[in-house]
């Protein structure tokens, strides 16, 4: 009955440290489903119209995004 009980509490203190760890990671996604990214500009620092541009898009942990549809706006804020 002892061991039962031991091994009750053990599986308990498990799925504890196990949900604790899940809800302290940083949320990848917003409320809207969007991925909270980085991007890094591999392009020169001046660009002009026309001009080619690289940038590597990163998720919030540093893990490349590829092989997926990515759509990109951008809002000057006026």
């Amino acid at each position: 009955m002892n061991k039962n009980i031991i091994i009750a509490i053990l599986i308990v203190i498990i799925i504890a440290v196990v949900a604790m760890f899940a809800f302290s990671q940083p949320q990848a996604t917003t409320q809207d489903g969007k991925i909270n990214t980085q991007i890094n500009f591999l392009s020169q620092n001046t660009l002009k119209n026309g001009d080619q541009v690289q940038f590597e898009l990163k998720e919030v942990q540093g893990a490349a995004i590829a092989g997926q549809t990515v759509v990109i706006s951008y809002d000057d804020g006026s």
